[in-house]
């Protein structure tokens, strides 16, 4: 029988108490005692079973690839049976990972292998089945308990599981980290690196190396003690963002020359067609990180990103500097983060940037009217506070001329 549980972060400043290990004073002695209730529950899971599967979201990114890749490394060290499957293959960017040789994309909801079944499924970097794929869906089914790790928005309530979502986790591999820490503190030193590797790709891969706004003390304690077990940065680095071919550059030549700013460049937006990826003989997925090319442009509010799949098909990625652009994957059926997210959608390209623009030009609007409301306010609150002030300070002066005008009088008389 599943288990019917739920986590839920609990948010209080972080504590100053020497706990250990000492990272944990990063999280807030709540949050922590909730990981260990979690972590109990699931050890016991894994300990009673031996087949397990490991799950990550369509289009795996290198924190999905990351935390699958550790996780698998993890249990295969304590003796279980463990497969990773996904809906598409691992990216070519991530086969430096040892156990990225280890991915499946095989299973079907067709073939014999569906009538397997598994002890325990982790559900890892996402929430929601639909997210899993449409082929896999059925491995939950055939899955006597659940487990999802996460640190998006809960999107789907799924009753039947143990869960621990908690969005102000940098990267799902950070999480998996603060579960595991004495688990692969404990394993041999080469297992630990490949361990330490893939966790660490995961959290630079969503940090963006850092620079985005999930980045906060919490993580660079993390990766303090991934770099002690092993890892070098400036190799996961390499890996990850200095790998592209003589290709991809011109395509994001192409693209970059096309872009299309508006409000004075506070939006942002820049197509890569479809036609001139594969005359390049650049797959399309491959360009996800051209998004950080369009980070570095001086005052964006909202950068679009459009990739042409197929025809009328597009996979569309937000990023925002202060606003949340969640809202609006979630209206065309995806999700993410407030300041990332994205979606796929099969739309006609004119009325899709059309929509995009009008849409993201009113939020941005919205937020600069509510910016000089708030700017507004503190000027007349700040008003208010001088003509107190001018008030009490006449009152005074009338005192002092009074006692002063009687101390007078006094004397004279």
């Amino acid at each position: 029988m599943r288990k019917n549980l739920k986590f839920y972060k609990i948010s209080l400043r972080p504590t100053h108490y020497a706990l250990r290990p000492t990272h944990y004073a990063y999280i807030g002695i709540f949050t922590m005692i909730n990981l260990q209730y979690f972590k109990r529950s699931i050890i016991e899971l894994i300990k009673n079973s031996n087949d397990i599967v490991i799950t990550g979201h369509e289009n795996p990114d290198g924190d999905s690839i990351g935390s699958e890749i550790a996780l698998y490394l993890l249990l295969s060290q304590m003796g279980k049976n463990v497969r990773i499957i996904n809906h598409d293959p691992c990216p070519e960017t991530y086969y430096y990972l040892t156990g990225a040789e280890k991915i499946e994309t095989s299973y079907s909801n067709d073939s014999s292998d569906n009538k397997k079944i598994f002890q325990l499924a982790f559900m890892l970097d996402h929430n929601e089945r639909k997210r899993t794929g449409q082929n896999l869906v059925k491995i939950y089914d055939n899955s006597r308990t659940l487990i999802r790790i996460d640190h998006h928005k809960e999107n789907e309530k799924i009753e039947q599981s143990i869960s621990y979502i908690d969005e102000s986790y940098a990267a799902t591999c950070e999480i998996l980290y603060f579960i595991f820490y004495k688990e692969i503190e404990n394993l041999p030193t080469k297992i630990r690196l490949h361990i330490a590797n893939a966790l660490y790709t995961g959290i630079i891969y969503d940090t963006n190396n850092f620079v985005n706004r999930n980045t906060n003390c919490r993580t660079f304690s993390v990766c303090a003690k991934l770099t002690e077990w092993g890892v070098e940065p400036s190799y996961v680095y390499e890996k990850i963002f200095n790998m592209r071919s003589v290709s991809e550059v011109k395509l994001l030549g192409y693209s970059l020359a096309n872009i299309e700013p508006y409000m004075d460049g506070k939006l942002i937006l820049m197509i890569t067609h479809k036609d001139i990826a594969n005359e390049l003989n650049v797959d399309i997925d491959k360009t996800n990180k051209f998004l950080a090319e369009l980070q570095m442009i001086k005052d964006w509010e909202i950068i679009v990103y459009i990739r042409e799949l197929d025809k009328d098909y597009f996979r569309v990625s937000l990023r925002a500097k202060h606003i949340d652009i969640r809202q609006v994957a979630e209206y065309y059926g995806g999700g993410g983060h407030k300041l990332a997210a994205g979606f796929k959608v099969r739309q006609n390209l004119f009325n899709l940037k059309e929509e995009l623009i009008k849409t993201l030009c009113n939020l941005i609007n919205y937020k600069s009217s509510r910016k000089q409301e708030n700017k507004s306010s503190r000027k007349q609150e700040k008003n208010a506070d001088a003509v107190k002030r001018n008030i009490l300070l006449e009152i005074f002066s009338c005192f002092f001329v009074f006692f002063v005008a009687n101390k007078s009088r006094t004397l004279i008389l």
